[in-house]
């Protein structure tokens, strides 16, 4: 069985100088450092922490997916797929983003049509020719259910 420890850091949305790292240690490595997000052999493929923005028992309609980046060096390509309640993988949308002449922070909207309780995305970085920061990632929905309303029943 092959496991993935990743260890990180938050970058600075206002010092270009410092930003995020990502570092994987898998079971080829060993204990040490494979690479950064900015290396050659190990591009990042992580699923992002469900969270149920309409509470636990809650039921939205969820209607976008946005993932805050930043970066300052090379373009990169990156592939995001929503996942609704633990299992349920989205259609996938890839942003192609090519190499600024200066430190660069986006967000990235990704349509989504579906009714669930529990949000997150996996990210994939399909090319990278530089460093990219994620900065956050957040969900835009309509409630359809609160989670109070199950209280009494």
């Amino acid at each position: 069985m092959s496991e993935k420890l990743m260890l990180g850091e938050i970058g600075s949305t206002t010092a270009p100088s410092v930003g995020a790292e990502l570092y994987v240690l898998s079971d080829r490595s060993y204990g040490q450092q494979v690479a950064s997000i900015g290396g050659e052999d190990d591009l990042m493929d992580t699923i992002l922490q469900d969270e149920s923005p309409g509470g636990r028992n809650g039921i939205i309609s969820l209607r976008r997916i946005t993932v805050v980046v930043g970066w300052q060096f090379g373009g990169f390509s990156i592939q995001v797929t929503p996942i609704v309640d633990f299992e349920r993988s989205l259609q996938p949308t890839t942003f192609a983003l090519a190499a600024p002449d200066k430190r660069r922070i986006q967000t990235l909207n990704v349509p989504v049509a579906a009714r669930c309780t529990w949000v997150s995305a996996r990210l994939r970085i399909l090319v990278l020719t530089g460093r990219i920061e994620l900065l956050g990632w957040g969900a835009s929905f309509l409630p359809v259910k609160s989670a109070a309303a199950e209280v009494g029943r």
